[in-house]
């Protein structure tokens, strides 16, 4: 057998073998294409969702900001509501004429003649209460006392009129009993009181009978 004869013998055998390497290098090239296209299907799906939260997360923004200056509006709001609640408290409770009154004794609950619009106890707070007795010539001697704890919140004015002292308190409970205790203690000591639910207005002058319930019902206007 001469050299060519014996090549394309060699080339005979070795077509088989080739053709069996081109078809599995075309199946695992096409696995591995099939997989390269899955991936960037599964990265396309994944982008999208970001695309679609990112713009959840916008609308939700642009909400909360608009709920914020939904509620800066409402907080202006109270505090005009407020600002005017104070003017028009001051107006109430500040005495008419003062001046032209004939001039109170030094145990004269309040001036003689003036007299305070009707207020409820219910609608009484530590501003307009103070108001109130300032308006009947009672003057405070040292700084109101605060007092909180978990069950109460009140403030204490300790005030003077000439040759009176005593005090005028504003206590509001957190329970009913609680409140109606705090009452019936008060008058126990002396003191008038008025309450409405939770709410107690006490005011207790030393050594001048029948003048606490005076000066309460001044402050109340009736």
């Amino acid at each position: 057998m001469n050299r060519r004869s014996l090549l394309a013998f060699a080339l005979a055998l070795l077509a088989p073998l080739a053709a069996c390497v081109s078809q599995s290098t075309y199946e695992s090239a096409r696995k591995e294409l099939d997989a390269s296209a899955r991936a960037l299907g599964e990265v396309s799906e994944h982008a999208r969702a970001c695309d679609t939260e990112r713009e959840e997360l916008r609308t939700e923004r642009d909400a909360a900001r608009a709920r914020g200056d939904e509620l800066q509006a409402a907080v202006d709001e109270l505090n005009r509501q407020l600002a005017a609640t104070r003017e028009e408290a001051d107006a109430e409770d500040k005495p008419q004429a003062l001046d032209r009154l004939p001039p109170a004794s030094e145990t004269e609950p309040y001036p003689p003649g003036l007299a305070l619009k009707p207020i409820a106890v219910k609608d009484l707070n530590p501003l307009r209460l103070r108001a109130r007795f300032e308006a009947g010539g009672w003057a405070l001697v040292n700084p109101p006392t605060e007092a909180s704890e978990d069950r109460y919140r009140g403030v204490v004015f300790p005030v003077v009129r000439g040759a009176m002292g005593g005090a005028v308190a504003i206590y509001e409970y957190d329970d009913l009993a609680a409140a109606a205790r705090f009452e019936e203690s008060m008058r126990a000591k002396g003191a008038a009181t008025a309450r409405h639910d939770r709410k107690v207005v006490s005011v207790l002058i030393q050594r001048y009978d029948g003048v606490a319930t005076k000066v309460l019902k001044f402050i109340l206007g009736s």
